[in-house]
């Protein structure tokens, strides 16, 4: 590149990284995938490169272009974005344009930037890409799993690996969904444990009642009449502990479990949301039970 300089990517390796900005902004550095980067130092260009990687400034983003046939943003992805574009490593990763500045990868991003008033973007150039690019690049692309992150967060390198180790043992010791298994040891009941858990920062808090739990769930595996590998099955297992009788008596375990035995294959036959396994949990409950036995639902759950 004529009249500019490159930078060197700090680390281990010596190759070049070709990060140039397109105008001046107000704050002093760039950030990306946690280095910083003096924009005074980096060179401008006058005419982007085909695979070009470079900054853009919050007053250059009109510049961008959606393309009309990419698929609709989803605004709860969208404010992720915007806490993870606010954190020190910055943005992760380029978005992609084409030379007519269409978005063809990371219109998430670019929204995210816009929304949570970024002051620049990190952009890289692809000559000819089409929307036909944006569907092999979302289709393509492997997602992470539940067992791809606990291997990540179980290594002995993560700052975390005890409590992922944790998980991994408990889901050893007691076959029921992943899930559920966040579920009992967190016992957050917003998503399961579910953001935590695949940030890294996911924490082990009821340990022996999960464990309580797991071993009344293998009891239950062991009759084969239900499945307890399902979520919605493990969770109307812990809610119905918390009914009562029409005496106010709280609910048996022993009656529980002796008729998840003898009648639960009757029931949990079909599908259905968490409070219909739990009235089906209910209905196996109080089968041929005295009205003065059977319990109401009508509690705080």
């Amino acid at each position: 590149m004529k009249g500019g300089k490159h930078m060197r990517k700090k680390g281990k390796t010596k190759r070049r990284m070709n990060i140039s900005s397109v105008a001046k902004s107000a704050t002093p550095v760039i950030t990306l995938l946690g280095h910083k980067y003096d924009k005074a130092t980096l060179p401008s260009y006058t005419k982007i490169k085909d695979g070009a990687v470079f900054s853009v400034p919050r007053e250059e983003f009109y510049k961008f272009k959606l393309l009309k046939r990419n698929r609709t943003t989803s605004q709860a992805q969208v404010n992720k974005l915007i806490v993870k574009l606010q954190e020190p490593k910055g943005q992760l990763v380029p978005i992609i344009i084409n030379e007519k500045w269409e978005v063809i990868n990371g219109q998430h991003r670019l929204q995210a930037a816009e929304e949570g008033n970024i002051d620049h973007i990190i952009v890289m150039m692809s000559f000819g890409a089409t929307i036909e690019d944006v569907i092999i690049m979302n289709t393509t692309e492997k997602k992470w799993n539940f067992w791809d992150y606990l291997k990540c967060h179980s290594e002995p390198s993560a700052p975390s690996s005890e409590e992922y180790q944790k998980i991994k043992t408990f889901l050893k010791n007691y076959t029921i969904s992943p899930k559920a298994a966040l579920w009992l040891l967190s016992g957050n009941n917003h998503d399961y444990g579910t953001e935590d858990f695949e940030a890294g920062i996911f924490e082990v808090k009821h340990l022996e009642e999960a464990q309580k739990q797991g071993d009344f769930l293998r009891k239950v595996k062991g009759y084969n009449t239900v499945n307890v590998s399902v979520l919605k099955f493990c969770w109307s297992f812990v809610k119905i502990q918390k009914t009562k009788d029409k005496d106010g008596n709280k609910m048996s375990m022993p009656t529980l479990m002796r008729n998840l035995k003898k009648y639960g294959g009757k029931f949990f036959n079909t599908g259905g949301n968490q409070e219909y396994y739990l009235d089906e949990m209910k209905e196996c409950y109080n089968s041929r039970l005295p009205k003065s036995k059977k319990i109401s639902l009508r509690v705080s759950l």
